[in-house]
């Protein structure tokens, strides 16, 4: 079912040829982006099983050091401060709103990417799911968003200059003219925040301490259900990792990354207080939270040259002035997005889990069977508790390197952490 421009209209359900849904990212060499309505593909953690059962015997010595690393701090839970509502921001919050707490995987709205609350069709493709081929499903839901943004171009063409879309369009002529070439899918994300707040409860009471400790609102600690809908194993195309999504460069500036041996970005505590520690460091030059959390997904260069280019702060005026180099749906909706979690998640309260670990630096490089012998803890769980180490290390084909620190099990005694 389709609701067109105020009336009712019935798609036939058919064999289509699918549909690319508009991903809401912009990719960025120096800061972390992510697509909300196309999500990361979320990759398999390393396999435990093929780490080494049997604890080989201690060597000779353990090169390692107790240490105190500020992703293990826990705070008392409290409950977060609403995120900050730029009035400019209103429509857009209002249409996030609506995406992330209305409407579920199977419902699509056809909206003008530069005004995205101007809604030009609804598409209902709930129906079509009932049955067991979901592929089939696809595919006919594929076809009648095809079709409803057909009809939609068609009206739009022919009612370019009515009074009535001027209208829609706040008086912008140019605006109400092109509408039929900005034509977009939004897909609801209802169901998608249902299953993300469900994945997050284990750690997000942690991570937002870590946020407080960082001294930047407990609240943004969701931001990772926007980048990766809480996946700390998610990989997107364009090579951002963990659920904070951290671009490779940007993440090395705060955590380990060496491709197949360990990347922190996978962690999701320690990507959790990176992503707090940018932030807050962001914060000082930027000062207003919603441009500090815009120039987290689109790099904090790239956004001072279009508010320098714009010749204003307001991320309201920024988001309607239109597309900025790189600077285009993605970074103009990121921010309401964000607020718009916020409000929905704000009676959600986040226990903190108790911290079960202590951890241990590495002075020097060791074979993962090495390092599980030193601490006296079964390969597997120790495999379980550092995320971020590759599967080419967990196989032995690499070793665990110098400066990482391991979280091992509390039950380590301080004679068994020292050479």
């Amino acid at each position: 079912m389709l609701w067109l421009g105020g009336g009712l209209l019935l798609c036939a359900a058919g064999a289509g040829t699918g549909f690319a849904v508009r991903a809401l990212r912009t990719p960025a060499a120096s800061a972390p982006s992510i697509a909300a309505a196309a999500s990361p593909t979320a990759t398999a953690p390393h396999d435990v099983t093929t780490a080494p059962r049997a604890l080989p015997p201690k060597p000779a010595s353990c090169p390692l050091t107790p240490s105190d690393p500020p992703w293990l701090a826990v705070t008392p839970p409290l409950a977060p401060a609403p995120p900050v509502e730029p009035t400019s921001l209103a429509r857009r919050v209002e249409l996030w709103r609506r995406v992330w707490g209305e409407l579920g995987d199977h419902q699509h709205l056809l909206v003008d990417e530069r005004r995205p609350w101007v809604v030009h069709a609804e598409v209902d493709c709930r129906e079509l799911f009932n049955g067991a081929d979901q592929d089939a499903s696809k595919a006919s839901c594929g076809a009648r968003i095809a079709d409803a943004r057909r009809a939609v171009q068609k009206q739009l063409k022919k009612g370019a200059g009515s009074r009535a879309l001027i209208k829609r369009y706040d008086g912008d002529k140019k605006l109400a003219r092109t509408a039929a070439k900005n034509l977009i899918n939004l897909q609801g994300r209802k169901d998608a925040l249902a299953r993300a707040q469900a994945r997050a409860a284990p750690h997000l009471g942690h991570t937002e301490g870590l946020f407080e400790l960082a001294e930047v609102p407990r609240i943004y600690a969701r931001a990772a259900i926007v980048e990766s809908l809480w996946r700390p194993e998610a990989l997107s195309r364009s090579g951002a990792a963990g659920a904070y999504q951290f671009m490779p460069k940007t993440g090395a500036q705060f955590l380990l990354v060496d491709e197949g041996v360990v990347d922190e970005r996978l962690d999701p505590l320690r990507s959790a207080w990176a992503a707090a520690h940018y932030m807050s460091l962001m914060s000082r030059d930027l000062r207003e939270w919603p441009l500090v959390l815009t120039a987290y997904n689109t790099g904090p260069a790239r956004l001072k040259r279009v508010m320098k280019a714009r010749r204003t702060r307001d991320l309201g005026k920024i988001a309607d002035a239109g597309d900025f180099g790189e600077f285009g749906f993605d970074g103009q909706n990121y921010y309401a997005q964000i607020v718009a979690i916020g409000q929905l998640t704000a009676s959600a309260r986040f226990e903190p889990e108790p911290v079960v670990g202590r951890a241990l630096r590495l002075d020097q490089a060791l074979a993962f069977n090495e390092l599980a012998a030193c601490v006296e803890t079964e390969p597997a769980a120790l495999a379980r508790d550092n995320p971020a180490l590759a599967q080419a290390v967990l196989d032995g084909t690499e070793r665990v390197p110098a400066g990482y620190v391991a979280r091992v099990p509390p039950t380590v005694a301080p004679a068994l952490a020292v050479r």
